[in-house]
């Protein structure tokens, strides 16, 4: 029955359908193409369904191609987290598409029997060994650092660029092993090498001032900076280091040194104070400024000082020896004709070395030039440096004619023939320049004959003679003198060599008397052979 309800209703629809077509075609135009009428009932199973064929394509398709690319972004971000991008270079290697640990480990490797050759311009040469310095390298550190020089989030576009990747080590060495390589070799270098100079001022004699001499450099090695600069190169594992000018040990004072300069204008200031040194008003010397430069120091601090230590040096060595005119040798003539050379003695010049030092000092501070006086510790008659300085006035004895004369003024106003010092024995009497001293005495001024003890002692502590003068005239402190000899029978000749005194000058009693009523004491007197 079911069967037979269905068949009747699609005769009656398709009944429905022919007729409607039927009546659209008859009311189409002639010539106009009629298009079936789309029901959907023309399509078994849509009875009582609404078509879909102008609803919107369904989005699953672009999900699954967003999703597609997603799930490979992400795998390249997780790959380049660990492996180096595309076109990567490490000091000239190419090293795309390695893990970092790989590219590590490779470093690693060469790590193990690393050698640092260190040289510099002036010949110095050192290799660091590794094992030397226990030198070790951070391999997970190293390849962290490959890794952080990329950006994975960005490595679609990073792919298809050059990357140069700048290593980063991390290593370290033993501090004292190296240091103790480092200065046994700079130590053994500098030995031969030349020093640096700091820059500094000298007098020039050509233009007779002071003037800055320059700095030198030198090729010696600051052991320091050698350390500091290889412990960089090992630190980055550098094959090569040449030493960079830091490494050299530079002058400490350059020429355009402010200060420097201005102790050059103070110096130069201070030559202004040359002196004129006199003696009696008379010039004898002159404090140059070759003479002052000598005594002008800069010190550490660049101030200008006078060395006052070698003023007092040269007053009392060098300048006294060429004006002091006691012990010297003299030339002289006297009036009668007779030429002779006398040295030793105790009468002269002598200059106070250390009061000319001070007035030196103190006028060269001042920068002023003046006139000193030179002070004296001992004056003579006249200034006459090598000749005659006692004037015109003394006692001349001749020990090789063993005769004695007072000259005055140009004239012989008393002689006679001596007995001077045994010269057999050695008692010679003492050659020299000497003056008439305080210790003169006579019978007649002291009331009693003057006693002669000996110096010297018999063995039972005896003196080995006693005699008494009645003029004494002493002229080597109060143990050698002329006096008179009443012992004695003759005079002159040859009488000293075997016969004579013990160094005093005998006289016949009257001439001992008459000399005794002429001088006076300070009277110079000379003995010479």
């Amino acid at each position: 029955m079911a069967r037979s309800v269905r068949h009747s209703a699609r005769r009656r629809i398709g009944a429905h359908l022919y007729t409607q077509r039927a009546a659209v075609q008859a009311s189409a135009p002639v010539g106009a193409h009629v298009y079936p009428v789309h029901s959907e009932l023309n399509s078994p199973g849509t009875f009582g369904k609404k078509s879909n064929r102008h609803r919107p394509r369904p989005l699953a398709p672009v999900l699954v191609i967003v999703a597609i690319l997603l799930a490979f972004y992400f795998l390249g971000f997780a790959v380049f987290n660990f492996v180096v991008y595309p076109r990567s270079v490490l000091n000239g290697d190419d090293i795309s598409l390695q893990p970092a640990s790989e590219v590590a480990s490779s470093v690693a490797t060469s790590v193990a029997n690393h050698v640092l050759s260190v040289s510099d311009s002036s010949g110095f040469s050192m290799e660091i060994k590794g094992s030397d310095v226990d030198l070790k390298f951070n391999d997970k550190a190293f390849a962290a650092s490959i890794i952080s020089q990329q950006n994975p989030w960005l490595w679609p576009i990073a792919v298809f660029s050059s990357h140069d990747i700048a290593p980063i080590y991390e290593s370290s060495f033993d501090e004292d092993s190296l240091k103790d390589e480092v200065d046994s070799a700079v130590d053994s270098y500098n030995q031969k090498a030349t020093q640096s100079t700091d820059a500094t001022m000298a007098y020039d004699n050509t233009s007779s001032t002071f003037a800055i001499v320059a700095e030198k450099q030198g090729t010696a090695l600051n052991s320091d900076v050698v350390e500091a600069q290889v412990s960089d190169a090992l630190q980055v594992f550098d094959s090569t280091l040449v030493l960079t000018d830091d490494a050299y040990i530079h002058p400490s004072v350059t020429s355009d040194d402010a200060n420097l300069q201005t102790a050059v204008s103070q110096a130069n200031a201070l030559l202004g104070a040359m002196q004129s040194l006199t003696v009696g008003g008379t010039q004898v010397a002159e404090v140059t400024k070759a003479q002052l430069a000598s005594w002008l120091t800069i010190n550490d601090d660049f101030s200008v000082s006078v060395d006052t230590d070698a003023i007092t040096a040269w007053a009392q060595g060098e300048f006294s020896s060429q004006l002091d005119s006691v012990s010297t040798t003299r030339n002289y003539t006297t009036p009668d004709g007779f030429s002779y050379t006398v040295s030793g003695g105790t009468y002269g010049w002598n200059i106070d070395g250390a009061s000319l030092a001070d007035s030196i000092s103190s006028a060269i501070e001042s920068g002023s030039a003046g006139t000193i006086e030179i002070p004296m510790k001992q004056t003579a008659s006249v200034w006459a440096p090598g000749a005659a300085d006692w004037g015109s006035r003394w006692i001349d004895i001749n020990l090789t004619t063993q005769h004695a004369k007072l000259y005055d003024n140009g004239s012989v106003t008393w002689e006679s023939d001596i007995v001077s010092g045994n010269s057999s024995k050695g008692y010679d009497t003492p050659t020299g320049v000497y003056s008439i001293d305080s210790y003169m005495t006579s019978t007649a001024s002291s009331g009693s004959r003057v006693k002669l003890i000996s110096p010297e002692v018999d063995a039972e502590g005896n003196p080995t003679y006693t005699s008494y003068v009645d003029y004494w005239i002493p002229f080597i402190g109060n143990l050698v003198a002329l006096h008179d000899a009443t012992w004695r029978s003759s005079f002159g000749g040859t009488i000293y060599q075997t016969n004579g005194s013990h160094g005093c000058v005998n006289l016949p009693a009257s001439a001992a008397a008459s000399l005794y009523s002429l001088v006076k004491v300070g009277d110079v007197v000379v003995v010479h052979d």
